[in-house]
């Protein structure tokens, strides 16, 4: 049940996330939002950068540019599966990395 909480929050959160101005700055992260960021980095440097560098190279995702991706990232992945393409499937921590770390963001955005 927890799981389906978080995913809920997640999906309310990005919604919201998609209306918004993806160049408003966030809020300095905390040490666990460092460690979720850097968590998901990691998924997105080994699972998605893998083809994104051969095969897109205006897309790889860096840590700089990986926050403001983070509601397409969860549209490609989680809504529409078309992320990673080939057949590769992430594992369930995979996946709860990547909503661990998108979910990090939704409470920093700063307000308007």
């Amino acid at each position: 049940m927890k799981k389906w909480t978080t995913i809920a929050l997640v999906i309310a959160g990005l919604l919201w996330l998609c209306h918004t101005d993806y160049a408003q700055p966030y809020a300095a992260a905390t040490a666990a939002d460092s460690a979720q960021k850097q968590a998901a980095l990691d998924v997105l440097q080994t699972r998605c950068n893998t083809c994104h560098v051969a095969q897109n190279p205006g897309k790889v995702f860096t840590e700089n540019n990986m926050n403001g991706l983070a509601a397409r990232i969860y549209k490609q992945v989680f809504i529409k599966h078309r992320m990673p393409k080939g057949g590769a499937k992430l594992s369930d921590e995979e996946q709860n990395r990547l909503l661990n770390w998108i979910g990090s963001l939704l409470p920093l955005r700063q307000a308007k």
